[in-house]
């Protein structure tokens, strides 16, 4: 229920900050995090327990830290004179933060092999398995999400574009032609009466 609730409040805070679409796919790369973080423990069996909800939450976490470096340079490419021309793909590719991601997955790497030496047999386990979920999420932050990204942002600038064209004034009613002959000949029998 914690991984739920954080992934609606990752989602709510990139969308008022950067927009839905960014928003979208940093939800949508927590989500696949998570579940590539449950399928590498299906499919090498490792037991789940409920360590595994914490390496779970932890894959979660990583994910939206990481995808947050690469999305807060592409908001800032958005607001760039130099990077006005380029195209959506072109700006998302240019604006992945690998430097970023890559010192920040090896802070944590060292972060989980110590607690693994300090700690007990079973937080080894806990920071072992929690090494798996931190490739696996790096993977959703900096190629998954990303690439979600682009048609989602595609997708948005074409809605506001078709927003941008609608004048939004009221249009002249067209009248039929025979309520039109009525009202000539109930102006002409007015006037005759007159």
């Amino acid at each position: 229920i914690a991984g739920a609730v954080f992934c609606v409040l990752a989602f709510a805070y990139t969308s008022a900050r950067h927009g839905l679409a960014t928003g979208s796919a940093v939800s949508l790369g927590m989500w696949s995090a998570g579940a590539l973080t449950f399928a590498v423990f299906a499919l090498t069996r490792i037991p789940v327990t409920t360590s595994f909800t914490y390496v779970l939450f932890f894959a979660l976490i990583v994910s939206a830290i990481a995808s947050s470096f690469t999305f807060r340079k592409i908001g800032e490419s958005y607001k760039s004179e130099a990077d006005k021309e380029l195209t959506v793909e072109d700006r998302t590719q240019k604006s992945v933060a690998t430097k970023e991601i890559l010192v920040f997955t090896v802070a944590s790497v060292i972060a989980l092999v110590l607690l693994g030496v300090i700690a007990t047999n079973a937080m080894r386990m806990v920071a072992l398995w929690s090494l798996i979920a931190l490739v696996v999420s790096v993977f959703s932050a900096w190629i998954f999400a990303p690439s979600v990204f682009v048609p989602l942002k595609k997708l948005s600038d074409k809605k506001a574009a078709n927003r941008a064209r609608y004048d939004y004034k009221k249009e002249k009613k067209v009248k039929p032609a025979k309520q039109e002959k009525q009202e000539e000949t109930a102006d002409e029998n007015a006037s005759k009466e007159a």
